[in-house]
């Protein structure tokens, strides 16, 4: 048996036995958590002074002066495809060329991590 005819006799078995259709924790991605600032820059009131803090946000800044600073950009977790997308990438293949599975594949997953 190939490798095509073995993912196409898993598809079949997963639609028989209905688990094709199942809702997978992983269906609903969750909410990307914030990078927390490591410092603040800001103006003292009352004085004309730039202040860096290692602190928590400072209560004695100007309006509009204070900045968070971070070690780097956030970056986002890598997402993954749920369980609905990967249905739609087996249902796009054509059951032949596996190329075809692989780039819709990728293309899902560079829609979810853009």
């Amino acid at each position: 048996m190939t490798k095509d005819e073995t993912l196409k006799a898993i598809i079949a078995g997963a639609k028989a036995n209905g688990s094709w259709d199942k809702k997978y924790p992983d269906d609903d991605k969750k909410a990307r958590p914030a990078q927390e600032p490591v410092a603040y820059c800001y103006v003292q009131k009352s004085t004309s002074v730039d202040i860096l803090t290692f602190d928590a946000e400072p209560d004695d800044a100007v309006t509009g002066t204070l900045f968070p600073l971070y070690y780097a950009p956030p970056q986002l977790p890598w997402v993954g495809l749920t369980h609905q997308q990967t249905k739609d990438c087996m249902n796009a293949w054509d059951g032949k060329d596996a190329y075809v599975l692989c780039r819709a594949i990728e293309a899902k997953l560079k829609e979810a991590n853009t």
